[in-house]
């Protein structure tokens, strides 16, 4: 965590508005994919998804990976490409 908050408060992006929107996607990943790991059963019911908790909860933790790859990388393009990429195949 140290080098994240390194990385953060080091990185030149951070003063762009481009790079503050980075950093915004990156917490809203976390916090949906402790909502998607920690709440599958409750979220298959609400989405008609019964049965389908296992792959709720994996698209919880690509999305927490993705969030934090953003957060700790100097450059986050790839992990944003990545979360990019990850939203159109759900």
């Amino acid at each position: 965590m140290a080098f994240a908050m390194a990385n953060r408060t080091s990185g030149h992006y951070l003063k762009t508005p481009a790079g503050k929107l980075a950093h915004q996607l990156a917490y809203f990943s976390i916090a949906l994919g402790a909502l998607e790991l920690f709440a599958a059963p409750r979220l298959a019911r609400m989405l008609g998804m019964r049965g389908k908790e296992d792959l709720i909860r994996a698209y919880g933790v690509r999305e927490i990976v993705k969030g934090v790859g953003i957060l700790s990388s100097p450059n986050p393009t790839p992990w944003l490409w990545g979360r990019v990429a990850g939203d159109a195949l759900d």
